[in-house]
């Protein structure tokens, strides 16, 4: 069995509640209010519609417009006030974040973060909710060259993690929400473990695929409940 020295997290669905269809503050609630504000009308079926367009990741403005199918100009204005409402007001915490990775790290575990959240967002939210120091290294999108869920957008995490820590990818495991997050993981050769915290269920992340349309195959029990249950998983497998 591979020992993981590594735990390296997603944030947005992971970390903090920006992609819940219930939660009116969250994410897609937030960019409705925007888009309605900007006098464009709410397609019937938006919920769906942005599943199906950010399942794979990051598209910066195509995030906006696939699924409102507003124009372009609209679209990047709609994105940026989406942005600047999150600095202002970031979204809550999920369960476990405030304890489990410094838990990781008190047992003897290299913590990170790797995300397509832009660094002044993530900042912001990092030192909103004090949890900056839960993480040894944090990965912002202007931080990597290529972007999730390209398998090369590991590259300078591990650059990193290799030369402080002597970490490499396949005693890392990365925890994500998204299908795109199971195919980056899977491409980069770290272990991939999902959490149906955000958009997508557990059915979803098992269906996740490679960039051909392959099944990924990701193992049942590597989807857990939310970082809460991650300690758990970790016990039961054999890594804590």
């Amino acid at each position: 069995m591979v020992q993981i020295e590594a735990i390296v997290f997603d944030v947005d669905g992971t970390l903090v509640d920006t992609a819940n269809f219930k939660n009116p503050n969250s994410g897609p609630g937030r960019l409705k209010k925007i888009i309605e504000s900007l006098g464009y009308p709410i397609p019937d079926n938006i919920n769906q519609r942005i599943k199906d367009c950010w399942a794979y990741g990051d598209l910066d403005n195509q995030i906006v417009q696939g699924p409102f199918g507003v124009p372009i100009e609209a679209a990047k204005l709609a994105l940026e006030m989406w942005k600047e409402w999150d600095e202002r007001e970031p979204c809550e915490l999920l369960p476990g974040v405030e304890r489990i990775p410094r838990m990781l790290q008190n047992a003897g575990f290299v913590t990170a973060i790797l995300t397509s959240r832009g660094h002044q967002s993530l900042s912001a939210m990092l030192h909103y909710h004090q949890i900056q120091w839960h993480f040894h290294k944090v990965f912002s999108r202007e931080r990597c060259f290529y972007k999730k869920p390209h398998r090369r957008a590991a590259d300078e995490l591990f650059d990193e993690l290799g030369r402080a820590f002597g970490i490499k990818p396949e005693n890392s495991a990365y925890l994500g929400d998204i299908p795109g997050d199971m195919r980056f993981a899977v491409g980069a050769g770290m272990i991939p473990l999902g959490t149906p915290t955000g958009l997508y269920s557990k059915e979803d992340l098992l269906a996740a695929t490679d960039e051909e349309g392959n099944l990924l195959n990701i193992p049942k029990e590597n989807i857990v409940g939310s970082v809460a249950d991650l300690e758990h998983w970790l016990r039961t497998y054999g890594h804590l």
